[in-house]
């Protein structure tokens, strides 16, 4: 359920605060990874069924950095639907249609600066092929994040630049005959 879930918590450097020193987690006992850092250690853990010694169901969610702290929103929602339907709660929208966005948007990429993975956010407000292309300062293509047909609405694509050199880049998103650009800048 959370394999494609992507969230960055702040370092210092978001305003919220640091958090220096996020707990780790084992399983046992029927638990299950939840979500991992990106060290490949255990962010958070999910069990759901009779606790040992116990004879009533239980269901638990346990994270090893606080919930605040991840400072982007469409994350912190992204999570928290994903935990409350974890849990068996109906979290999609009933008696309405759905809000389509009305134009094409790139939003902020976040983190930015990084130095590992980013997120780019953007709106489309019909199906299409998507691409985005990540350009460094001479003009030349250095990377295809994303090149797909995707649906209406908000959409991510992240991406990873361990193969890059720290610098500036920037990244261009086609969508129709639509084009948006912004950079960012990936120290290392």
């Amino acid at each position: 359920m959370f394999e494609n879930l992507i969230l960055n918590y702040d370092n210092g450097n978001y305003g919220v605060y640091e958090e220096n020193y996020p707990d780790a987690f084992s399983t046992i006992n029927g638990g299950a990874v939840a979500l991992l850092y990106g060290n490949n250690l255990i962010a958070a853990v999910h069990f759901s069924g009779i606790v040992p010694g116990g004879s009533e169901p239980a269901h638990v969610f346990m994270m090893g950095f606080p919930f605040e702290t991840i400072y982007d929103d469409w994350q912190k929602i992204s999570l928290a639907g994903m935990v409350l339907s974890d849990f068996g709660f109906n979290v999609q929208l009933t008696g309405q249609e759905p809000i389509t966005p009305i134009q094409f948007l790139l939003l902020r990429n976040y983190p930015n600066p990084f130095n590992n993975s980013t997120t780019f956010q953007f709106t489309i407000p019909s199906s299409g092929n998507v691409k985005i292309d990540v350009y460094n300062l001479l003009g030349q293509v250095v990377a295809t994040p994303l090149n797909e047909i995707r649906g209406p609405g908000l959409n991510t694509a992240y991406f990873s630049g361990n193969s890059l050199a720290s610098g500036m880049y920037i990244y261009a998103i086609k969508w129709e005959d639509r084009t948006a650009q912004s950079k960012f800048l990936l120290v290392k």
